[in-house]
């Protein structure tokens, strides 16, 4: 019996660390999608922007992959303790880290419509609108960093990466009120100024997403749930 335990649990550390390893490379992806939509952004880069439009089939798939992953482990090894809080977080990161690729390509078709459209004439002489330029480093800053956080097992830095979140939202409040003020100003450029305030809350809510797998990662680790609590 004994024996049987011990390589059921040795199956059981393969399955896990196969799964470790598939949702590094969903988060690679979706890690790489930010940081071409948001420089096909400030590039005016249409190849670029298409290219991660294209790509977001992958991502869908490899959620699709993780899922059943996780699924099979739940009905097959019956995990316990540290092993089910990780298959469960990867259920709940997976969902999160797919909903950023969505936001890369909610940015990324934006881009494609300025394009298009010659909204790059306005984009150009937005030179007070610097909060994009921050909340896009700061979008990129993050996935980074959770991606370190996850790799790395860093509590610590887990928390840091939450503490950012408050600075995105505050750009984005900022961005928000800015483009309903030219809004009013100019009526005629409203579908333009729309599409800021529409990249605006896909990058704010890359920052959310961020903020929720660290807090898993907390929760993954340590076993504390730190949601709707102040930071310590």
């Amino acid at each position: 019996m004994k024996i049987r335990e011990a390589v059921m649990k040795i199956h059981l550390d393969e399955v896990i660390e196969e799964l470790r390893r598939n949702l590094l490379q969903m988060a690679n992806m979706v890690n790489e999608a930010i940081v071409y939509s948001t420089r096909a952004l400030f590039e005016k880069d249409e190849n670029l922007a298409k290219s991660v439009v294209e790509k977001d089939t992958m991502i869908d798939m490899m959620e699709n992959k993780l899922d059943e992953e996780s699924l099979k482990i739940f009905a097959l090894q019956q995990p316990i303790a540290v092993d089910l809080r990780f298959v469960v977080m990867v259920l709940k990161m997976n969902n999160d880290f797919e909903r950023i690729g969505d936001m890369a390509v909610n940015i990324s078709e934006r881009v494609i419509d300025f394009i298009q459209n010659d909204y790059y004439v306005l984009f150009s002489q937005l030179g007070n609108y610097q909060e994009l330029k921050y909340m896009a480093a700061k979008a990129n800053e993050m996935i980074d960093k959770t991606l370190q956080c996850i790799i790395e097992k860093d509590t610590h830095l887990a928390r840091d990466v939450i503490k950012m979140d408050n600075l995105v939202d505050s750009y984005n409040k900022s961005m928000i009120m800015k483009c309903i003020a030219e809004i009013s100003d100019k009526p005629d450029k409203a579908e333009f100024f729309i599409s800021l305030i529409s990249i605006s809350k896909n990058l704010e809510r890359v920052g959310d997403h961020c903020t929720n797998i660290c807090q898993d990662t907390i929760y993954m680790i340590e076993g504390k749930n730190i949601k709707h609590q102040p930071l310590s």
